[in-house]
């Protein structure tokens, strides 16, 4: 697998090496996040030149790290190869820079880099210490012992010191999970946050603290310009959802929008801030619960108002929990073709010229008509894919998409632009 990643990206990484540059305008984003990546994969996978030019920039770094600093993209793989291939000292150091800073982002970032030393004891004595709350905080215990299990020999480190420590690991991170808030909610994924509890003796809420250190990475580490709290009806709790709003946006580039949507299903508006609730939107099943009868005139045009009407939500047309709308009006209504293809570029309409805000899910603007994924009587999950050949089909959505979604550009300019 290692020869067959270097083969796929090397002459890639060969014509640019590591020169992504700190300056943020030097290149286009995807160009960045791209030529990120090939280092990520590279160096991961045993490409000499990538692990000697990671190295030699940790050096340069290290030895003045204000005037050499690395691109943000690429510090974890330098930071991490350099103590990979490094001293004792190298690591002392790093581990001095992981206590002394206040940046969480980069504190992930060392933290991350301790974990890739191949010394065996300093492995050992790191797991140690993610149970001494020394420098290592509680909420911050788990990540090292995951990242420590996914070195080269760090599987079986982490066996023992789990099977050894188990009866403390426990008494600690108890606190974390709760059972289901709604017992007769058949909707269930496994044990829940439990954000009410608060260890007294340390003065800390873990489960809170440790989400909002993942969300404060999510959005510094990848720019991300919105989140979707999925399962919020689960969750039942706006007042950690408001934290992590406040955190979110306070994690952000200067003057970046940000924009929060939560899934409470059956749907409830007041989780909207519009409401005085925790986010921006809700994500509501209305439009799609009511398209497919519209299209095939059993429209209800009571229930169409609430779905088009409606502000501060999220509409869509097709999304991941449900069948495409294009199956449904075949298999259901036995309309297919070119006139099922006028009944979904209504549909689109219908989507951009609604008060919310519309999704476009994978594949809806080609048309795609897959089922979904379905289980077959051998208990055999079975995939439907992406149908890219409907994009050399003259019938599709993509074209009539496109001008459907400048005119909501352009409406939504004129919107704000005037208010």
């Amino acid at each position: 697998m290692q020869k067959f990643i270097q083969t796929l990206e090397q002459a890639r990484y060969d014509a640019s090496g590591w020169s992504i540059g700190t300056d943020p305008q030097s290149l286009d984003y995807f160009t960045r996040q791209l030529h990120a990546l090939i280092i990520r994969d590279l160096c991961a996978n045993g490409y000499d030149p990538c692990i000697t030019d990671a190295v030699a920039n940790y050096r340069q770094w290290r030895e003045n790290t204000n005037a050499d600093p690395i691109a943000p993209d690429i510090r974890t793989v330098a930071y991490c190869q350099g103590i990979k291939n490094g001293t004792a000292e190298d690591y002392e150091h790093m581990r001095e820079l992981y206590k002394q800073t206040n940046d969480q982002v980069e504190k992930n970032r060392f933290g991350y880099a301790l974990t890739c030393t191949q010394n065996i004891t300093l492995l050992e004595q790191l797991l140690n210490t993610t149970l001494a709350n020394d420098y290592i905080r509680l909420q911050d215990a788990s990540r090292f012992i995951n990242n420590i299990r996914l070195q080269p020999g760090g599987q079986k480190l982490t066996w023992r010191f789990i099977s050894q420590q188990w009866t403390e690991l426990v008494a600690k991170f108890g606190g974390y999970y709760q059972g289901k808030h709604h017992p007769d909610d058949p909707n269930y994924w496994g044990p829940e946050f439990n954000y009410e509890f608060h260890d007294e003796q340390l003065d800390v809420s873990p489960a809170v603290v440790y989400m909002k250190d993942v969300v404060r990475y999510w959005v510094g580490e990848f720019h991300l310009d919105g989140i979707r709290f999925d399962a919020a009806k689960q969750m039942d709790n706006f007042n950690i959802l408001h934290e992590l709003d406040r955190v979110a946006r306070t994690s952000v580039r200067t003057n970046q929008p940000f924009y929060t949507t939560a899934e409470f299903v059956p749907e409830n508006l007041y989780i909207t801030k519009a409401k005085n609730g925790p986010v921006d939107a809700c994500w509501t099943q209305a439009l799609y619960g009511n398209l497919e009868n519209a299209l095939t005139d059993k429209v209800d045009l009571n229930d169409m108002k609430y779905a088009i009407a409606n502000n501060n939500v999220v509409n869509y047309t097709d999304c991941h929990d449900n069948k495409r709308l294009l199956f449904r009006v075949g298999n259901n209504h036995c309309i297919f073709d070119d006139e099922a293809f006028l009944r979904m570029h209504m549909a689109a309409i219908l989507l951009a010229t609604s008060v919310g805000v519309p999704l476009i899910w994978q594949g809806d603007e080609l048309g795609d008509a897959s089922s979904f994924e379905e289980t077959d009587e051998n208990k055999t999950t079975n995939h439907y894919d992406m149908h890219w050949d409907l994009l050399n089909q003259d019938r599709n959505r993509w074209h009539i998409r496109k001008i459907i979604l400048l005119l909501y550009i352009g409406q939504t300019l004129m919107k704000y632009s005037h208010s």
